[in-house]
């Protein structure tokens, strides 16, 4: 029996994980390039993590395209959204490592109207044969909601050794308006990164999360470029959850 509930703890934190990067699909891309990384936290209110906590992390593509990223699968799982006016769809599949042949399926449509995004729902969980196992029904919130385009994006380069790295970010305005001097960039680091000094912008690290401030103005359709040297231990991932003057923005891959 206990190894059953492992099982079905895993099983739930699968169909969480999907479920949450299908919901906050809504952002739509400005170039097939591009790609959108979101990390928000699921809390589960039945199964037996009920009272917890997890987090996902998920990438979303202009094209439509969903992947979502959990050791739970046997491969990343894979969706696809639209968005139309203040609605999203969505629908997706994912493969589960336990029990073998297990598949996690959902679809939704929901309107775009929050933010942060605060959203309760379910998934379904079938096995081999095609047998629902069980729905289970979590309440997601993601740090920033994003309806129709994003209005920037960014291009993240960085050369690194043993220790240490200098990174440069290119910030775009995607849209016809000019974005006034003095704004901020927040981004997160995945990782164990840590900022010693940076350029074209005043930087200041909070854990992992980090925020260029006074940045230069960015004309229609121009970009500016800011940067930073910092050290890392263990591995030195690409930073995620961009935002401009607290709006996401996509990353060109």
């Amino acid at each position: 029996m206990k190894q059953w509930m492992r099982i079905l703890a895993a099983l739930i934190l699968a169909a969480c994980s999907i479920i949450v990067s299908s919901i906050v699909a809504a952002p739509t891309a400005k170039a097939a390039s591009q790609s959108l990384w979101v990390n928000c936290s699921v809390y589960f209110q039945d199964g037996p993590r009920t009272g917890t906590t997890e987090s996902v992390s998920f990438l979303l593509t202009s094209g439509g395209g969903l992947t979502t990223y959990s050791s739970d699968y046997t491969s990343p799982g894979q969706g696809n959204w639209s968005s139309s006016g203040t609605t999203t769809s969505y629908s997706f599949t994912a493969h589960l490592a336990a029990p073998a042949g297990a598949t996690l399926s959902a679809s939704q449509s929901f309107t775009n109207n929050t933010a942060p995004l605060v959203w309760t729902g379910a998934g379904q969980v079938y096995s081999s044969s095609g047998t629902l196992l069980f729905t289970s029904h979590t309440q997601t919130t993601c740090s920033y909601f994003i309806p129709g385009t994003t209005g920037c994006s960014i291009t993240y380069t960085m050369s690194q050794w043993a220790g240490g790295f200098t990174a440069t970010i290119t910030i775009a305005n995607t849209t016809s308006s000019a974005i006034s001097s003095g704004g901020n960039l927040l981004f997160v680091f995945p990782g164990t990164q840590t900022i010693t000094s940076g350029w074209s912008g005043v930087y200041n690290q909070n854990g992992s999360t980090v925020t260029a401030g006074n940045l230069a103005g960015i004309g229609a359709n121009n970009s500016i470029s800011t940067g930073f040297n910092a050290n890392w231990s263990g591995s030195n991932p690409n930073p995620v959850q961009y935002a401009l003057n607290g709006t996401p923005c996509s990353v060109n891959m």
